[in-house]
């Protein structure tokens, strides 16, 4: 079943929504937050979420 969920979300919004997220967000609890005021309906996993903050913060520093 989450693999579905997963799958409408993609296909129902686009990753610029978690990018604008992420732009002003200084740590990934802040981040974790934001998602699931947004997308909480989704219930992603934690790791789902740090993963997400991980690349975001990658390439907010340069390093991707």
């Amino acid at each position: 079943m989450r693999s579905l969920q997963y799958l409408l979300f993609s296909q129902m919004f686009s990753a610029d929504e978690l990018v604008s997220i992420g732009k002003n967000k200084d740590n990934p609890s802040d981040f974790a937050m934001h998602v699931d005021q947004r997308f909480g309906e989704f219930e992603f996993p934690d790791e789902f979420i740090f993963d997400i903050w991980g690349a975001l913060n990658d390439a907010k520093n340069g390093r991707l």
